[in-house]
């Protein structure tokens, strides 16, 4: 919800808002980035003044191409800020027009963080105050997919009358266990 929150207030300065969702290869992210693309768009629906798009490598040229002018970025503490100081001032260097505009996030979303929703939902605790329904629901598919794919992959390795590519099949929707399958996706 940090992110909606930032969202939103930045709409009221801002007339239109580009959510750039960064291509990752290093970090090993719950949702892919297409995923998280789909998710960011399903929350934000009511909002079309707001486009969300992957991208890779640096944000300044995400940035000349679309013509941005100010990059908004939420700060949830003190601790963020100077990390996010060293990237504006990189940015700045690249790109010396574009701006960097901080939102401080509010008190109920100061402490949370992707990494501590992810692992309170890994343990089956309740993250519904922290997440947009959407991306609970996610979440949960995401877990329950991936615990089929693990049993499956186990059963494949204990020599059980499960065909080796049983968990591929899982994930794709071949074979015998067509339904398991679902659709994932988050910012």
């Amino acid at each position: 919800n940090g992110h909606l929150d930032i969202v939103q207030r930045a709409l009221r300065i801002v007339d239109s808002l580009h959510i750039a969702v960064l291509k990752n290869t290093s970090k090993k992210e719950l949702f892919s980035p297409d995923e998280r693309v789909e998710i960011i768009r399903e929350v934000l629906r009511d909002y079309p003044q707001v486009k969300v798009e992957t991208f890779e490598g640096l944000l300044v040229d995400f940035c000349r191409v679309h013509k941005t002018r100010i990059v908004i970025r939420g700060l949830r503490a003190v601790s963020d800020f100077d990390y996010e100081h060293a990237i504006f001032l990189m940015n700045r260097k690249l790109l010396p027009d574009l701006e960097t505009m901080f939102l401080m996030s509010g008190s109920e979303n100061s402490f949370i963080s992707s990494t501590i929703v992810k692992e309170v939902a890994h343990f089956g605790g309740n993250i519904a105050d922290q997440v947009p329904a959407i991306v609970l629901d996610r979440m949960q598919k995401k877990r329950s997919l991936n615990a089929t794919y693990e049993a499956l992959r186990g059963l494949a390795k204990t020599g059980d009358p499960v065909s080796n590519n049983a968990s591929e099949d899982a994930i794709h929707g071949r074979g015998k266990i067509r339904g398991i399958a679902s659709r994932n996706a988050a910012h």
